[in-house]
């Protein structure tokens, strides 16, 4: 049985609100959540360029950072096509400079599907010759 046209427009409006307010509600979770926020936050904001790549300092005293002294760090700006990317940039190297730069946390790449492994420390940042659980990689170099 077909429905009628109004039913039809009727029942794809109210499937499209239900579908746009679904994501509404999954958009204000991930902005609550404090590790999605900066990804929701990059997502939306507009990427603009960089008319003048010679405001190096000006990006960096408009935040009140500090003036950008090492090279790499002023070609690395240079060649920047984003504000955002400018900050980012601005801000390692000023927390380079400072030596006030270090992460908030440590990726891990271990790994952790070994059930003899489940519940011990693996050492990905810590090394010992005596306890390792790749022994056969190891190689010695020689001295210089």
């Amino acid at each position: 049985m077909r429905l009628p046209p109004f039913i039809r427009t009727y029942r794809f409006l109210v499937l499209m609100v239900i579908g746009l307010f679904t994501l509404n509600i999954v958009l204000i979770y991930h902005m609550l959540h404090p590790d999605n926020r900066r990804i929701v936050e990059n997502f939306f904001l507009p990427m603009t360029s960089v008319d003048n790549p010679s405001d190096i300092d000006i990006a960096a005293s408009e935040e009140g950072r500090c003036n950008v002294t090492n090279p790499q760090a002023q070609k690395t700006l240079a060649r920047v096509q984003s504000d955002q990317c400018r900050r980012l940039i601005t801000t390692a190297a000023c927390s380079m400079q400072s030596n006030t730069f270090i992460p908030t946390a440590l990726p891990t790449s271990c790994p952790r599907s070994d059930r003899e492994n489940a519940g011990r420390y693996l050492g990905c940042f810590a090394d010992s010759r005596n306890d390792r659980l790749l022994r056969g990689s190891a190689m010695q170099l020689p001295r210089t």
